[in-house]
């Protein structure tokens, strides 16, 4: 499992990468909208996220995510991803 610093800096360095935004413009509270993304690019930026974190995110990610909700989205699918399997 990953921890919430780790996921961050990563996850920023992600968004700032492929929504080509300077790193200082993602800050806790902005949403990815705000960042210049749409639906489509939310698509793919889900994918990317799922393959760097080897998660998968349950749900669809919307463009009005915050940059922290979003650390926590993916927090929870590798907690969930990392727990070991329990013993039949």
């Amino acid at each position: 499992m990953c921890s919430r610093p780790y996921i961050s800096v990563h996850l920023l360095l992600i968004i700032a990468d492929f929504l080509e935004q300077r790193s200082y413009r993602i800050r806790p509270d902005v949403t990815m909208h705000e960042l210049g993304a749409d639906s489509f690019d939310m698509f793919e930026l889900q994918a990317l996220i799922e393959e760097a974190f080897g998660v998968c995110i349950q749900q669809q990610i919307r463009t009005y995510v915050t940059f922290d909700e979003l650390v926590e989205l993916v927090y929870r699918a590798s907690s969930v991803h990392g727990d070991p399997p329990h013993p039949a």
